[in-house]
């Protein structure tokens, strides 16, 4: 069992997680813009921290031409699309392993 903690804490908690829910959603809105709607059903955001976005993909095949040929221009496509946060460099990782 873990020690009560301080309502402020708590709130503050709450507050970074909706931050990151909706910074998420922005990135994947982007993202599913940058690779199409063809794609898009096989690519989404498995993390961004420190610009260093990290895109799970089903197919291997897929991660391939993504992480050979396309991730300049993916990156650049993206950040078109964002504001605040910009994307420094892109990781493709395999589906189930972006937690590696």
């Amino acid at each position: 069992m873990t020690a009560p903690r301080h309502v402020g804490e708590l709130l503050a908690h709450v507050l970074r997680e909706a931050g990151t829910k909706a910074s998420r959603t922005r990135l994947n809105v982007a993202l599913e813009a940058a690779v199409g709607p063809q794609l898009a059903e096989h690519v989404r955001v498995a993390a961004f921290r420190a610009g260093k976005l990290t895109v799970e993909v089903d197919s291997s095949a897929l991660l391939a031409e993504l992480r050979g040929f396309r991730a300049e221009e993916l990156r650049n496509a993206c950040n078109e699309r964002l504001e605040p946060e910009k994307i420094a460099r892109i990781d493709f990782r395999l589906g189930g392993t972006a937690h590696v």
